[in-house]
């Protein structure tokens, strides 16, 4: 493509937006702050270095009315307008968006990038979207940005198909992907930048505070008596180290190349910049994996130090660190750690592909105790492959990790949620290969409509497992009342030095007694579990004479909240919808054996005869993800 003049480019109108997530949620209430989008700022810098400029409009945290979106654009008329979607979840909102977009902007180039854009054959033949950017997108959208100011608003089939990371819809409606475009160099990532982000909430400075939430009210901090000390700047802030992981867990997505460590000094300047200018003295680092390599995060630690910043990590492999360096690290005011653990079944772990093993985890959740680290769990439930026996071994797991600490397992932080099959993961590639989600542009649209602004809970499961329902629903409890039995039997009341991993001292999450009673009275079987799942004396008597009527008892609250859930959803789409509408059918198959789900995939397709169309082969490149 011959190069594009300075003075054309300086001409070309561009809006890069947001897709609004969980419009319920209050944006400046909660301990939880507004996490950075990276993305969207790497694209306009990429932009910027290559002589084009635009505007930010974040639909996400101004979650405005349709009139007001449809305002802005009118009033802009862009040529281009960048869409960032971020995860699949959000298909329904992002297909209103686009619609809305179109109305006044017929003439306007749509384009998505994120994760969202593997389900670009969806996307492209279901929204207005003209363009999907897949994987890095930085240099594809700089290019196409090039392509606009030659072409217009022209489809020249040729033209696209040269620049690498695109897919689009060609003149016989297939479905082209013109191969990954290349990663940035590690030194041209850059961290947040809140001018912009101030920019996208149109000078809202109000909406803008939810990127800060004070450090003392963030349960990471609160073990920490340094939070409280006096001169302590207040506030919180996110920050990124990388981008990327090492691992391929089977159940998320991954369209980026390589695991990119970020440049040391503009980290440095970027701290400092957030110490001065937004009162930060608290640190999270967010992304998929900290800690690589090594002599990285011990540069990042140092500057944490420099700037008195008390900070924990939100992702790491459990063997990322050995005793030395988290000790190193605490030395420079690290207070937490949280590692992708997801279960205590050494078959899920292989399902899974952890590439750990249990003894790897718990040899990190003892270094992180013997040095007064706090370190959370999380453990996702119901992968294909589950069942009660792996889930009972994932509570004695967890009963074993509350005897290190010394304190019951009610009383250690950790959450559990429910694994979720989203376009890109092995997941997703083993529903539609089990028929539970179909394979049609119909019915990937049923299924991502479904998923829309749906979080992990129980709720909203997925059930790959080939187990029976009431069972599946009753896993998160049968792991609590196994870790309880497991932590009262033996010698387990000893006296232990208090450790960072339970709830305690300084701060708890508070809820008023009508929220307490309104929940009780929603949830009667749940709190019913919550109470005795928690209690030792329940853990001495037979697992028979508690699990199997309060199984039943739990699954049929389920039952009920289903039935109010299918109704509300058959009155709002006028008598259309169908009990798991969503669904094609049931997995009836059980995985007994301990190996990567992409493996098994793999087996099953080779039994297969795949479709020859060329849309096929393009999709279907695109849900291998990029490893």
């Amino acid at each position: 493509m011959e190069e594009v003049s300075t003075e054309k480019k300086g001409g070309l109108s561009v809006v890069l937006c947001t897709v609004y997530q969980h419009m319920d949620v209050d944006r400046n209430k909660g301990a939880l702050k507004r996490v950075p989008n990276i993305a969207i700022v790497s694209i306009m810098k990429m932009m910027e270095r290559n002589g084009y400029s635009g505007d930010f409009y974040d639909l996400d945290l101004l979650l405005p009315k349709d009139e007001e979106i449809k305002s802005y654009f009118s009033e802009k008329q862009p040529k281009v307008v960048g869409i960032s979607g971020v995860v699949s979840n959000c298909y329904q909102q992002l297909k209103h968006i686009t619609e809305l977009i179109r109305s006044v902007c017929p003439d306007t180039w749509i384009v998505l990038g994120g994760n969202m854009a593997v389900s670009s054959n969806l996307i492209l033949r279901k929204t207005e979207v003209d363009v999907c950017v897949l994987g890095d997108g930085e240099r594809p959208f700089v290019d196409f940005l090039d392509y606009v100011v030659e072409n217009g608003r022209v489809f020249d089939f040729s033209k696209l198909g040269g620049i690498k990371g695109l897919c689009f819809l060609n003149s016989s409606r297939e479905l082209i992907f013109t191969g990954y475009n290349q990663p940035l160099p590690n030194e041209d990532y850059p961290t947040a930048d809140y001018d912009l982000y101030l920019k996208g909430v149109l000078g809202n400075e109000k909406l803008f505070e939810a990127y800060f939430r004070d450090g003392k009210d963030s349960d990471w901090f609160a073990h920490c008596k340094k939070t409280f000390e006096e001169g302590r700047k207040p506030k919180l802030a996110y920050l990124f180290a990388s981008k990327g992981c090492v691992a391929r867990c089977t159940f998320c997505q991954r369209f980026s190349l390589g695991y990119h460590p970020f440049d040391v000094e503009m980290l440095d300047n970027h701290i400092r910049d957030l110490k001065e200018r937004f009162d930060v003295q608290f640190i999270e680092i967010t992304g998929e994996n900290f800690g690589l390599p090594k002599s990285h995060a011990y540069r990042v630690a140092d500057i944490m130090q420099k700037y008195d910043m008390l900070w924990y990590i939100a992702a790491a492999r459990c063997k990322n660190f050995s005793k030395e360096d988290l000790e190193y690290f605490k030395n420079r005011g690290l207070v937490a750690v949280k590692y992708g653990i997801e279960t205590g079944s050494s078959k899920i772990y292989e399902v899974m592909e952890k590439m750990f093993v249990k003894k790897d985890i718990m040899t990190a959740l003892e270094y992180c105790h013997d040095l007064g680290l706090w370190s959370p769990l999380g453990f996702c439930l119901g992968m294909p492959g589950e069942t009660d026996e792996t889930i009972k071994e994932t509570g004695r797991f967890l009963g074993d990790v509350a005897k290190i600490r010394g304190t019951p397992p009610s009383s250690l932080d950790y959450q559990t949620f429910y694994a979720l099959p989203l376009p890109g993961a092995a997941l997703y590639d083993y529903a539609q290969l089990k028929g539970v989600v179909g394979t049609s542009v119909e019915d990937e649209e049923k299924y991502l409509i479904y998923v829309s602004d749906k979080g992990t809970e129980k709720m909203n499961f997925v059930n790959l497992t080939g187990q029976p329902i009431k069972k599946a629903i009753f896993w998160d409890f049968l792991m609590r009342y196994e870790a309880t039995r497991t932590y009262y039997s033996g010698n387990a009341e000893k006296s232990v030095t208090k450790v960072s991993g339970s709830v305690d001292s300084k701060r708890k999450l508070k809820f008023s007694n009508l929220q307490k009673i309104f929940f009780v009275m929603k949830k009667p079987m749940t709190t019913m579990n919550y109470i005795l799942s928690s209690s030792k004396l329940i853990s001495k008597l037979p697992r028979s004479l508690i699990y199997i009527p309060m199984r039943n008892l739990l699954y049929l609250e389920y039952l009920v909240h289903k039935g109010a859930e299918h109704s509300r959803s058959f009155f709002e789409s006028k008598g259309r919808y169908r009990i798991n509408d969503h669904l094609r059918g049931k997995c009836k198959d059980k995985i007994t054996t301990s190996e990567s789900l992409r493996a098994i995939n793999k087996k099953i397709r080779e039994n297969l005869t795949p479709p020859e169309s060329i849309t096929y082969r393009n999709q279907r490149t695109l849900y291998l993800g990029r490893w």
